[in-house]
């Protein structure tokens, strides 16, 4: 119940509006695709449509663009193009309060040894946190990616279908699980790398079925995105700091590529090999995305938990130094207007980087009590699942 009150409090405080949301724009997108042209301007679309929309571009950057969706997504999200938009706007609400409710209901309840008064302080955090308060503004699909995020590495070890599937479907909505696949390979899990990929081709071929939608449309699309959006304020890559400091889109995409690849060399050379706990693959993709929006961030909720509840000292301090960022930019966005979701959102997840390439978190992954929780944080090392178990040897205190 307490939970639930929470969320309700980040509902008022996000302010959903519909004009704005990621929602309408698959509505029309879809019902575009039923017509024949899922890549038409959005704001014609809406003008057929009669609905009213944020115009999608930045200042000055010209006409509106086609909403970007690869052929997988148009077709996934093409059942909304049949119920009339209030319709799916409620339901797309409701379901994006209930997910986040859940998760955040899910964490609470698995992290044992902690007082209530920390649950609920943490709890409350994070749902007053930007990456909550953007996903439930604008009402995308960050939720549901998130949880089949979470149900990928989850069913690792258990169903090797259901965890390519997830990933296969959660990468055609938002692309940055697609590095999921690297772990699971480098992991030994390669009948789930291989499904992920089969499932993404099928999909996207599929897609290219709709009427109206080509693989040349849907990359000219993405990419024409990427250049009028990188440098808005809620982009939290690499590119969108690069790209709002002054930089183009191919030196920003440069910038991003040295830098994370910069990162894995260094962490290879402290280690002695590559890690395979999921979520350091999910942040390196989180920053090397050209647009990666701060909403996408509510997949990092359980690993910030987790690190806060169970990590070591440092760990500690720099989830604690994360989330604070993401509940400070909700404050200056409520009380000056401020928008500083992107620099803010990027400083996060480099923290949450810093902290996962640490030592993992001090309790003893093999205890069963600690097990689950840290599998729903993906900080578990994919390689150390057997089954319902995790082998110790490969998952104790210094286990990467």
């Amino acid at each position: 119940m307490a939970v639930g009150a929470i969320f309700g409090l980040a509902v008022l405080i996000a302010g959903f509006d519909p004009p704005d949301s990621d929602v309408k724009y698959d509505w029309l997108a879809a019902r575009a695709a039923l017509d024949g042209d899922a890549y038409a301007p959005v704001l014609e679309l809406a003008e057929a449509e009669g609905v009213r929309i944020a115009v999608n571009v930045a200042p000055g950057t010209g006409p509106s663009v086609p909403h970007p969706r690869t052929p997988a997504a148009l077709l996934m999200m093409l059942p909304l193009g049949l119920v009339p938009f209030g319709g799916v706007a409620a339901l797309w609400i409701a379901g994006s309060v209930a997910l986040l409710t859940a998760m955040i209901w899910v964490l609470m309840y698995l992290s044992e040894g902690v007082s209530v008064w920390a649950k609920l302080v943490v709890a409350s955090a994070l749902a007053v946190g930007a990456p909550t308060v953007v996903s439930l503004r604008f009402t995308g699909q960050t939720m549901l990616v998130a949880w089949l995020v979470v149900a990928a590495w989850v069913s690792t070890g258990r169903s090797e279908v259901l965890t390519g599937g997830a990933i296969a479907i959660a990468g055609s909505l938002k692309v940055f699980p697609f590095a999921l696949v690297v772990p699971l390979w480098m992991s030994g899990r390669r009948k789930a790398a291989i499904w992920a990929v089969v499932g993404a081709v099928t999909l996207n071929s599929l897609g290219l079925l709709l009427p109206g939608v080509t693989l040349g449309g849907a990359w000219a699309t993405l990419s024409e995105a990427s250049a009028s959006f990188a440098a808005l304020p809620g982009n939290a890559s690499i590119v969108g700091l690069v790209t709002r400091l002054g930089g183009t889109l191919v030196v920003a995409q440069l910038a991003s590529w040295v830098i994370v690849g910069g990162v894995v060399l260094a962490v290879w050379a402290r280690l002695g090999r590559y890690p395979t706990t999921p979520l350091f693959w999910i942040l390196l993709a989180l920053l090397l995305l050209p647009l990666s929006w701060t909403s996408y961030d509510v997949v990092l909720i359980p690993a910030v938990v987790v690190l806060l509840f169970s990590g070591t000292g440092f760990q500690r301090f720099l989830a604690g130094a994360a989330l604070t960022l993401w509940v400070l930019d909700t404050a200056l966005w409520i009380v000056t207007g401020l928008v500083v979701t992107g620099p803010f959102g990027l400083l996060a997840r480099l923290l949450l980087l810093g902290a996962v390439t640490q030592a993992a978190p001090g309790r003893d992954l093999s205890t069963a009590g600690d097990l689950p929780v840290r599998l729903l944080a993906g900080l578990t090392p994919l390689g150390a699942i057997k089954g319902r178990r995790v082998d110790s040897k490969a998952s104790g205190p210094g286990a990467r």
